[in-house]
C-alpha cells in the first residue's frame, strides 16, 4: 500500500538499523516517493512491473533495484 506520510514511514523504523529500503508497488509509486525515501539515505525497489513499457518507465526511475519475473523486459538476462 501507500503510505500516507514517507516521514512517519522512516520513523516507525528508526531503532532498527536492518531495514534500510523499501519495496514499491510499481502500480504506486512516483518519483516524489523515491526521491524523499532516497533524502534518509534508504534504498528504493520496485516489483509488480509486467509490460516491457512498465519496465522502461522504471529503468528512467531512480531505482536501487527492480523486482521482476521478467527480466528481458527490463535489459538483463536471456
Amino acid at each position: 500500500s501507500r503510505p500516507l506520510d514517507i516521514d512517519s514511514t522512516i520513523a516507525a523504523c528508526s531503532g532498527k538499523p536492518n531495514i534500510r529500503g523499501i519495496v514499491w508497488d510499481f502500480n504506486i509509486v512516483d518519483d516524489s516517493m523515491l526521491r524523499a525515501v532516497t533524502a534518509y539515505g534508504w534504498n528504493n525497489y520496485v516489483y509488480g512491473a509486467l509490460t516491457a513499457d512498465e519496465h522502461a518507465r522504471c529503468a528512467g526511475m531512480e531505482l536501487d533495484g527492480l523486482i521482476t519475473d521478467h527480466p528481458q523486459r527490463a535489459g538483463v538476462g536471456a
